[in-house]
Protein backbone atom coordinates (compact mmCIF):
# COMPACT_ATOMS: atom_id res chain seq x y z
CA UNK A 1 0.00 0.00 0.00
CA UNK A 2 2.46 2.37 1.13
CA UNK A 3 4.56 1.33 -2.21
CA UNK A 4 1.69 2.48 -4.02
CA UNK A 5 1.60 5.59 -2.32
CA UNK A 6 5.07 6.79 -3.26
CA UNK A 7 4.64 5.34 -6.59
CA UNK A 8 1.81 7.69 -7.29
CA UNK A 9 3.00 10.61 -5.41
CA UNK A 10 6.59 10.46 -8.04
CA UNK A 11 4.67 9.89 -11.19
CA UNK A 12 2.20 13.57 -10.24
CA UNK A 13 5.42 14.98 -9.34
CA UNK A 14 7.49 14.44 -12.54
CA UNK A 15 4.63 15.29 -14.60
CA UNK A 16 4.52 18.89 -12.72
CA UNK A 17 8.02 19.32 -12.00
CA UNK A 18 7.54 23.14 -11.98
CA UNK A 19 4.62 22.91 -9.47
CA UNK A 20 6.22 20.14 -7.36
CA UNK A 21 9.62 21.99 -6.99
CA UNK A 22 7.59 25.19 -5.83
CA UNK A 23 5.83 23.12 -2.95
CA UNK A 24 9.29 21.64 -1.97
CA UNK A 25 11.12 25.05 -1.65
CA UNK A 26 8.02 26.32 0.58
CA UNK A 27 7.85 23.63 2.34
CA UNK A 28 12.04 23.66 3.08
CA UNK A 29 11.81 27.38 4.09
CA UNK A 30 8.98 27.09 6.21
CA UNK A 31 10.63 24.11 8.26
CA UNK A 32 13.85 26.25 8.12
CA UNK A 33 11.98 29.34 9.56
CA UNK A 34 10.78 27.17 12.48
CA UNK A 35 13.43 25.43 13.07
CA UNK A 36 15.58 28.68 13.31
CA UNK A 37 13.36 30.13 15.53
CA UNK A 38 12.82 27.24 18.04
CA UNK A 39 16.79 27.17 18.15
CA UNK A 40 16.63 30.85 19.20
CA UNK A 41 13.77 30.56 21.51
CA UNK A 42 15.11 27.50 23.06
CA UNK A 43 18.67 29.47 23.58
CA UNK A 44 16.69 32.22 25.42
CA UNK A 45 14.89 30.26 27.70
CA UNK A 46 18.40 28.58 28.35
CA UNK A 47 20.50 31.12 29.75
CA UNK A 48 21.51 30.72 33.35
CA UNK A 49 19.57 27.76 34.03
CA UNK A 50 22.60 25.73 35.34
CA UNK A 51 22.77 27.83 38.26
CA UNK A 52 21.05 25.43 40.92
CA UNK A 53 19.62 28.40 42.39
CA UNK A 54 18.58 30.52 39.32
CA UNK A 55 14.60 30.61 40.02
CA UNK A 56 15.57 32.30 43.00
CA UNK A 57 18.23 34.89 41.89
CA UNK A 58 16.94 38.50 41.22
CA UNK A 59 19.39 41.41 40.32
CA UNK A 60 19.08 44.77 41.37
CA UNK A 61 18.42 47.60 39.15
CA UNK A 62 18.10 51.82 40.03
CA UNK A 63 16.13 53.38 38.14
CA UNK A 64 16.40 57.80 37.65
CA UNK A 65 14.28 59.89 35.79
CA UNK A 66 13.94 63.78 35.78
CA UNK A 67 10.54 65.44 35.54
CA UNK A 68 9.11 64.74 32.01
CA UNK A 69 11.89 62.58 31.17
CA UNK A 70 11.43 58.44 30.49
CA UNK A 71 12.46 56.37 32.94
CA UNK A 72 16.42 54.66 32.66
CA UNK A 73 17.33 51.38 34.90
CA UNK A 74 20.92 50.99 35.26
CA UNK A 75 22.54 47.68 37.25
CA UNK A 76 24.39 50.10 39.77
CA UNK A 77 23.21 50.48 42.42
CA UNK A 78 24.72 51.90 46.09
CA UNK A 79 27.30 50.10 47.21
CA UNK A 80 25.45 49.34 51.06
CA UNK A 81 22.58 48.52 49.42
CA UNK A 82 22.70 44.77 49.48
CA UNK A 83 24.05 44.19 53.27
CA UNK A 84 21.01 46.69 54.52
CA UNK A 85 18.20 44.81 52.36
CA UNK A 86 19.28 41.21 53.58
CA UNK A 87 19.21 42.83 57.34
CA UNK A 88 15.97 44.18 56.92
CA UNK A 89 14.29 42.17 54.90
CA UNK A 90 12.86 38.48 55.60
CA UNK A 91 13.33 35.88 52.46
CA UNK A 92 16.42 37.29 51.23
CA UNK A 93 18.99 33.88 52.10
CA UNK A 94 22.03 35.82 50.51
CA UNK A 95 23.26 39.01 48.82
CA UNK A 96 26.11 39.60 46.37
CA UNK A 97 28.21 42.66 45.45
CA UNK A 98 29.50 42.31 41.61
CA UNK A 99 32.00 45.53 41.05
CA UNK A 100 33.03 45.85 37.02
CA UNK A 101 36.94 47.09 38.05
CA UNK A 102 37.16 48.53 33.91
CA UNK A 103 36.66 47.06 30.47
CA UNK A 104 39.84 45.78 30.30
CA UNK A 105 43.17 46.29 32.98
CA UNK A 106 46.49 44.94 33.19
CA UNK A 107 47.48 41.37 34.35
CA UNK A 108 51.10 41.06 35.08
CA UNK A 109 52.44 37.47 35.52
CA UNK A 110 55.95 36.98 36.59
CA UNK A 111 57.23 38.84 33.68
CA UNK A 112 54.75 38.90 31.00
CA UNK A 113 51.59 41.27 30.63
CA UNK A 114 48.27 40.59 29.80
CA UNK A 115 45.36 43.36 28.61
CA UNK A 116 42.89 41.55 30.31
CA UNK A 117 38.72 41.89 30.25
CA UNK A 118 35.90 40.55 33.21
CA UNK A 119 37.91 41.08 36.10
CA UNK A 120 35.63 42.26 38.77
CA UNK A 121 35.48 42.39 42.50
CA UNK A 122 33.41 39.67 44.00
CA UNK A 123 31.76 39.55 47.97
CA UNK A 124 32.52 36.30 49.50
CA UNK A 125 28.92 35.05 49.15
CA UNK A 126 29.20 35.34 45.10
CA UNK A 127 29.21 31.41 45.05
CA UNK A 128 26.22 30.63 47.47
CA UNK A 129 24.16 32.45 44.78
CA UNK A 130 25.84 31.47 41.43
CA UNK A 131 27.14 27.65 40.88
CA UNK A 132 30.40 26.94 40.23
CA UNK A 133 32.15 23.89 39.06
CA UNK A 134 35.61 24.32 41.09
CA UNK A 135 38.77 22.04 39.74
CA UNK A 136 40.82 23.61 42.21
CA UNK A 137 40.85 25.46 45.37
CA UNK A 138 37.55 26.51 46.90
CA UNK A 139 34.83 29.53 46.77
CA UNK A 140 36.58 30.14 50.44
CA UNK A 141 39.20 31.99 48.77
CA UNK A 142 37.03 35.61 47.99
CA UNK A 143 36.49 35.78 51.81
CA UNK A 144 40.45 36.32 51.86
CA UNK A 145 41.88 39.50 51.48
CA UNK A 146 44.10 39.84 48.16
CA UNK A 147 43.08 36.44 46.83
CA UNK A 148 41.65 35.75 43.06
CA UNK A 149 39.63 33.04 41.93
CA UNK A 150 40.37 32.52 38.12
CA UNK A 151 38.64 30.48 35.18
CA UNK A 152 40.06 27.87 33.67
CA UNK A 153 40.70 29.36 30.49
CA UNK A 154 42.51 32.04 32.43
CA UNK A 155 44.25 29.59 34.39
CA UNK A 156 45.51 27.75 31.02
CA UNK A 157 46.79 31.69 29.29
CA UNK A 158 48.72 32.77 32.85
CA UNK A 159 50.10 29.52 34.06
CA UNK A 160 49.26 26.67 31.94
CA UNK A 161 46.65 24.73 33.92
CA UNK A 162 44.40 24.85 37.06
CA UNK A 163 47.31 22.78 39.21
CA UNK A 164 50.26 25.37 38.04
CA UNK A 165 48.04 28.33 39.27
CA UNK A 166 47.08 27.29 42.49
CA UNK A 167 49.15 29.51 45.04
CA UNK A 168 50.46 31.48 42.41
CA UNK A 169 50.57 35.32 42.48
CA UNK A 170 49.50 37.47 39.76
CA UNK A 171 49.87 42.14 39.80
CA UNK A 172 46.38 43.81 38.58
CA UNK A 173 46.85 47.23 38.02
CA UNK A 174 43.88 48.32 40.36
CA UNK A 175 44.32 50.84 42.95
CA UNK A 176 48.33 51.45 41.90
CA UNK A 177 49.55 47.48 41.26
CA UNK A 178 47.42 45.40 43.81
CA UNK A 179 49.15 41.49 44.45
CA UNK A 180 46.43 38.55 44.70
CA UNK A 181 46.84 35.26 45.29
CA UNK A 182 45.29 32.68 43.36
CA UNK A 183 42.71 30.68 45.84
CA UNK A 184 40.58 29.02 43.22
CA UNK A 185 40.42 27.74 39.51
CA UNK A 186 36.54 27.58 38.86
CA UNK A 187 34.89 26.45 35.09
CA UNK A 188 34.08 28.89 32.34
CA UNK A 189 30.45 29.68 32.57
CA UNK A 190 29.00 28.56 29.54
CA UNK A 191 28.13 30.83 26.99
CA UNK A 192 24.57 31.25 27.60
CA UNK A 193 24.97 32.70 30.67
CA UNK A 194 24.60 37.05 31.38
CA UNK A 195 27.60 37.45 33.34
CA UNK A 196 30.86 35.71 32.31
CA UNK A 197 33.98 36.61 34.15
CA UNK A 198 37.90 35.87 33.88
CA UNK A 199 38.84 37.16 37.00
CA UNK A 200 37.33 37.23 40.33
CA UNK A 201 38.95 39.48 43.08
CA UNK A 202 38.00 39.51 46.46
CA UNK A 203 36.04 42.25 47.42
CA UNK A 204 38.04 45.12 48.90
CA UNK A 205 36.47 46.34 52.32
CA UNK A 206 38.75 48.91 52.57
CA UNK A 207 37.63 50.82 49.57
CA UNK A 208 34.40 49.58 50.47
CA UNK A 209 34.48 52.37 53.11
CA UNK A 210 35.54 54.56 51.39
CA UNK A 211 32.56 54.59 48.97
CA UNK A 212 29.86 54.24 51.93
CA UNK A 213 31.32 57.52 52.83
CA UNK A 214 30.32 59.06 49.37
CA UNK A 215 27.10 57.57 48.66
Amino acid sequence: MLKNHLLIFLRKSLRRKAFTAINFTGLSVSVAGALLIYLYVANELSFDRFHENGTRIYRMYAAYAHPGDAVSEFPDTPFNLGPTLAQNFDGIDAVTRVVDMSSSLMVRVGDSWFNETGIYEADSTFFKIFTGQFVAGTPAALGRPHFVVITTSTAERFFGGADEAMGKELKVSLYGEGSYTVGGVVKDFPANSHFRFSSLLSMDYAHEELERNIL
